[in-house]
């Protein structure tokens, strides 16, 4: 089963945040709530029509991508209810007109009618429920990008079916002027597919044209001299067109074929013959083979699997890389193998350079451990932070210990008990892989994860 996007931004909608809301509005809490149930499903039906084409689905990508509806909004989504946040409310205005058009009158009428609710109040509820709705859209289409939006959104026909009020989703998509929510689904699943087919068709061509460069830089590196540096700008664009395509898992690719591309000749030589000839033998692998291509791409980065949906305990789904860290752990706490020593990598845990702070990217696999910890409420975690051999060793502890418990801060701030964590740093200690590469070092620059009681 897909992401419940409606059960997510439900989520939000606490009882403080509607009394906020209702506080600001002039309502009822009753009223707010009722007016709240029949919004977010035309809100949703409305965004789903939008991505029904590939020219309309481009403009949402542009909608949910604006830096107002990242960051912290989420967290102080009671500012947005509450009016605390002009802007914000102003936001919501200017994305309902986006998406509806000249049709945002018909649903603030069609919204009133069913509940009761003044124009003025339905309006209001409209623009403050649009950003919270396109904030948790924003949020897990992350960095997939259009597909990863398409194939979000064409998953979501049983929730809406589900969330809506009886006979209200008939009445809202007749005043969006479009068809049934089946032909609408279907249109988003043809802009999805599409997508794949012309990303497929790219990524194949692109990694054709890697190759050759990197044939070619050999060949220059073996005749030495500047000859060779107009090639290493054509390896290093050509790498940056086709990681453009890459998956989550091959994030850290990218950043380190660029670093060697600048280290020198030599290095640059020996990660890009293996790249390259990986990435021709595996480009059709990428997209649905399967095959071991980005545990080829660099030495030392290891291949996670194919992402598929994965139940929890209690029925939340998610979705996850077969050989990942978040499979690795339900495995754990689902089998019957005791407690003990096992660590378990937080690939997909990042931070800034030299520092404690998470990197925005960290927020995906963090979550997923909060969805994991939510369904398994026996389980208990300790992290360990840990760094290379770079350095002073007594800073590399404090810096290991930070990042440990920054993580910690973050799963507590997210509802998690901290009495069911622990935090500690290692520093130089139990290296997973040689110091003596770079992507050995890379490797033991990590934050990892044991299962203390389940």
């Amino acid at each position: 089963m897909s992401i419940n996007l409606l059960d997510l931004a439900k989520g939000y909608l606490t009882d403080a945040v509607v009394e906020k809301a209702s506080s600001f509005l002039g309502t009822s809490a009753e009223s707010t709530q009722s007016g709240l149930t029949h919004a977010m499903p035309a809100l949703l039906g409305g965004l789903m029509s939008k991505a029904g084409s590939s020219e309309g689905a481009s403009d949402l990508l542009g909608l949910i991508t604006k830096p107002e509806l990242g960051g912290g909004m989420l967290d102080n989504i009671g500012d947005l209810f509450g009016g605390g946040n002009s802007a914000l409310t102003n936001l919501g205005g200017t994305l309902l007109s986006s998406v509806f058009g000249d049709k945002l009158g018909g649903i603030t009428d069609l919204i009133g009618s069913a509940t009761g609710l003044k124009s003025g109040a339905s309006s209001g509820i409209l623009k403050m429920a649009m950003p919270l709705l396109m904030g948790v859209i924003s949020k897990q289409v992350g960095k997939s990008g259009l597909s990863g939006l398409t194939s979000l959104l064409s998953g979501q026909k049983a929730h809406l079916e589900a969330a809506a009020p009886k006979g209200f989703l008939d009445k809202a998509l007749g005043a969006l002027g479009v068809g049934s929510l089946g032909s609408i689904v279907g249109n988003v699943g043809n802009v999805t597919s599409n997508l794949s087919s012309s990303a497929s068709s790219a990524a194949k061509s692109a990694a054709t044209s890697v190759g050759n460069a990197a044939g070619d830089l050999g060949k220059g590196v073996k005749k030495g001299g500047n000859k060779m540096l107009p090639l290493l700008g054509i390896l290093a664009l050509l790498a940056i067109a086709y990681f453009g395509f890459r998956s989550c898992n091959t994030e850290n690719v990218l950043d380190k074929t660029i670093e060697n591309v600048k280290s020198g000749a030599d290095k640059v030589v020996d990660v890009a013959t293996d790249g390259a000839n990986a990435i021709v033998e595996g480009a059709d692998a990428l997209y649905g083979a399967g095959t071991d291509l980005v545990g080829k791409t660099v030495k030392g980065f290891e291949y996670l699997g194919e992402f598929a949906s994965r139940k929890l305990k209690n029925g939340v789904e998610i979705v996850i890389p077969s050989k990942g860290f978040e499979a690795q752990l339900v495995n754990f706490i689902e089998s019957d193998t005791p407690v003990k020593s096992d660590w378990f990598d937080m690939r997909r845990v990042l931070f800034q350079t030299g520092s404690a702070n998470l990197d925005d990217r960290s927020m995906g696999q963090i979550d997923y451990v909060v969805s994991i910890l939510n369904a398994y409420p026996n389980v208990h975690l300790k992290l360990g932070g840990y760094t290379d051999n770079t350095g002073n060793a007594a800073a590399n502890k404090t810096l290991s210990a930070n990042r440990a418990a920054s993580v910690m801060k973050v799963l507590i701030a997210k509802g998690i008990s901290a009495d069911r964590l622990a935090a500690e740093g290692y520093g130089i200690e139990h290296p997973i892989a040689s110091n003596d590469t770079e992507e050995g070092r890379q490797l033991n620059r990590r934050v990892s994860a044991r299962v203390t009681k389940k």
